[in-house]
C-alpha cells in the first residue's frame, strides 16, 4: 500500500477511534473495568493526536516563520469561529436558565482564551462548572499553539542526523521536566510546550524513512510489536494507578516531571499500535467509512461535542452528568447512551451543514 494512501486511511481511522472514545467517555459513565480496558487499548488520545501532527510534517521549502504562520492560521481560524459561536449559543442557554449572568459568560470566554491556568494571575474567580461545560476539552488547542511555535524552528535541524535529533528532543523534553519540577503553572500550558514539541519532532523523525507504519516483510512482527507496545503502556499506566489513562491532560498529573518522558514513550508505542490496528478495519467498508469521517473531522468534533451534549441532555430532561472526570458506575445509564447517540447524530448533521454552507460561499 502506498504511504500516502495508508496515511489517508489508517491514520484517519485511528483518529476516528480516538475521538469517538473521547466523546463517549465525556458523556457516558461506564463500569470501571470498561474504563480500564478502553484506557489500556486506546486511552492515550492526547499523545496520539500530538504525535500525528508531527508525523505528517513535510518540508515544503518554507522558513520556520512561514510554517508557524501557516499552521497557526490553520489552527486558530476554526478555533475562534467555533469557540465564539459556542460561547454565544451556550451563553444564551445559561442566561435564560438563570445559571449565569451575561457578565459571567463574557468573562468565562475571555478567561478561556487566557486559559484556566492564567486567570488566577488577574484575580478572576470564574464559574468553574460553566467553564468546563462549554470549553473543557479545548485545552488541547491551547497546548498545541505554543508547541507549534517551538516545533518549526527545531524540526529541520533535528531531522538532519541522529545526533541532532537526540540532542534536540531530549533538551526540549528536559526543559518541560525542569519547569514542572519547579512547580511553574503557566498560561496556555507553556510548561508542557517544549515536551509536546519534542513529541512532534520524534514523530517527524519516525516519518523520515516511512518505516513506523510500513508493512514489514513478515506480518507477524507487526502483531508482536503491537502486543509489546500495549503491554508496555499497560505496565506504565497500571503501575501509576491511572485507571488506564496517562497523559490525558497536563503532563504532571500522575508522575510529576517524569511523566514527560513517559508521555513520549506512550505517544510512540500508542501511535504504533493504534494505526496498525486500524489497518485491520480498512477492508470493512462501513466501519472504515464511519471512522475515516470521524478522523477527518476530529478537530470539529472536539470543539463542539461537549456543549452540544449539554444541550441534548437539557432538552431531554436528563440528569446533568457531564463532569471533568466522569465517575465509574456499576451499570450504564440508558439515558446517557441515548444522549451520546443523539449527540453523535447532531455532530454529523451540524458539521456537514457547515461544510456545505462554507463550500457554497466559496463557490
Amino acid at each position: 500500500m502506498a504511504v500516502n494512501s495508508q496515511r489517508m486511511i489508517s491514520q484517519d481511522i485511528a483518529k476516528g477511534i480516538a475521538i469517538l472514545l473521547v466523546v463517549l467517555l465525556h458523556i457516558i459513565e461506564v463500569p470501571q473495568i470498561v474504563r480500564i480496558v478502553c484506557g489500556l487499548l486506546f486511552g492515550y488520545a492526547m499523545p496520539f493526536f500530538l504525535f500525528m501532527v508531527g508525523f505528517n510534517y513535510k518540508n515544503k521549502g518554507l522558513t520556520p516563520a512561514q510554517n508557524i504562520k501557516r499552521r497557526l492560521i490553520q489552527i486558530l481560524r476554526p478555533f475562534f469561529i467555533y469557540t465564539l459561536a459556542i460561547a454565544v449559543i451556550m451563553s444564551i442557554h445559561f442566561v435564560l436558565n438563570g445559571e449565569a449572568t451575561v457578565g459571567e459568560c463574557v468573562k468565562s470566554y475571555i478567561g478561556f482564551l487566557i486559559s484556566r491556568w492564567g486567570t488566577p494571575y488577574i484575580g478572576w474567580d470564574l464559574p468553574k462548572t460553566l467553564f468546563q461545560r462549554v470549553f473543557g476539552p479545548l485545552w488541547f488547542i491551547q497546548y498545541l499553539v505554543p508547541a507549534t511555535i517551538l516545533f518549526y524552528p527545531f524540526v529541520d535541524k533535528a531531522l538532519e542526523n541522529k545526533k541532532n535529533f537526540l540532542i534536540i528532543t531530549f533538551s526540549l523534553a528536559t526543559v518541560s521536566v525542569i519547569l514542572i519540577e519547579l512547580g511553574l503553572v503557566l498560561p496556555w500550558g507553556i510548561q508542557d510546550a517544549p515536551a509536546i514539541a519534542a513529541i512532534m519532532i520524534m514523530a517527524a523523525w519516525c516519518h523520515k524513512d516511512n518505516k513506523l507504519f510500513k508493512e514489514p516483510s513478515q506480518k507477524k512482527w507487526t502483531y508482536i510489536n503491537c502486543l509489546v507496545c500495549i503491554a508496555t503502556i499497560g505496565v506504565i499506566e497500571l503501575s501509576g494507578n491511572t485507571a488506564g489513562y496517562v497523559a490525558a491532560g497536563e503532563m504532571s498529573s500522575v508522575y510529576g516531571g517524569l511523566e514527560v518522558y513517559i508521555t513520549m514513550l506512550v505517544a510512540l508505542f500508542g501511535s504504533y499500535f493504534l494505526v496498525n490496528f486500524s489497518k485491520l478495519l480498512e477492508k470493512v467498508k462501513v466501519v472504515s467509512t464511519i471512522y475515516t469521517w470521524l478522523g477527518q473531522h476530529s478537530l470539529q468534533i472536539l470543539f463542539i461535542h461537549l456543549p452540544l451534549a449539554h444541550l441534548v441532555i437539557d432538552a431531554f430532561g436528563y440528569e446533568q452528568m457531564l463532569t471533568e472526570f466522569p465517575v465509574a458506575v456499576d451499570k450504564v445509564n440508558i439515558d446517557q447512551v441515548i444522549a451520546f447517540t443523539v449527540t453523535m447524530a447532531l455532530l454529523y448533521l451540524i458539521i456537514t451543514l457547515i461544510e456545505k454552507l462554507t463550500k457554497r460561499k466559496k463557490a
